[in-house]
């Protein structure tokens, strides 16, 4: 019946093409459901365990504090530590200070550092208790550190671990 539409070498020429065709196939589904999925599992596989951290309230945990490391617990940061003005803290914050602030602000806090001559508006005088854009307070002065002032060369000191930012405002206050 197939006989009068297609010749017999022409049938076998079709059949040799669908026996290549079903042949791709078949390899193509044994890589898709057997070799693939082993490499995947394969590649998760670990017998360590996961590191779990300690989850605090205060939120001043910063996880570059405290690289992790196999079946480490990282104790939550008690907020007193950062909130009261140590003599640890201070000489960080001093430290810090001449490092990143003293450029523009001075070495005393006038705002009179050779940074800061051609800026406009000219940086922070830390002595004087006005003008300050978003507070005294030390979230206000952790908002500046954290966001910069816009509009000003008071650029964002995110980069500084949370609490060294706390030191730089200890310091500063």
């Amino acid at each position: 019946m197939i006989d009068q539409y297609v010749s017999p070498a022409e049938l076998r020429r079709l059949l040799s093409a669908l026996t290549v065709v079903l042949g791709f196939m078949a390899i193509a589904a044994v890589f898709a459901f057997m070799i693939v999925p082993g490499q995947r599992y394969q590649a998760n596989t670990s017998d360590e365990s996961a590191i779990v951290a300690v989850q605090g309230e205060s939120g001043w945990l910063d996880p570059t504090d405290y690289p992790p490391a196999k079946r480490l617990e990282i104790p939550p940061i008690d907020p007193a530590t950062v909130m009261s003005p140590t003599p640890k803290l201070l000489a960080r914050g001093k430290e810090l200070f001449a490092k990143n602030c003293a450029a523009c602000h001075g070495n005393s806090g006038h705002g009179d550092g050779p940074g800061g001559k051609g800026l406009n508006p000219s940086p922070r005088n830390f002595t004087s208790p006005s003008g300050w854009k978003n507070g005294t307070r030390i979230e206000d002065v952790y908002r500046t550190l954290q966001e910069g002032i816009r509009g000003s060369s008071m650029v964002s000191y995110r980069f500084l671990p949370r609490r060294d930012r706390m030191a730089l405002i200890h310091y500063v206050q």
